[in-house]
């Protein structure tokens, strides 16, 4: 029972699918960010 009770302390596996989401929101995130970058460093090579 002791076993149960400390694994059920353990939220890291709980905490993992709410990552997965947050990770797909940052690359999103990121795609969107990308042709700002690549135009913000077109402008400085010119």
């Amino acid at each position: 029972e002791d076993d149960v009770d400390a694994s059920s302390q353990i939220p890291l596996d709980d905490g993992s699918p709410p990552d997965y989401g947050a990770i797909e929101v940052i690359q999103c995130l990121i795609e969107h960010h990308n042709p700002i970058f690549t135009d913000a460093n077109e402008t400085v090579w010119r």
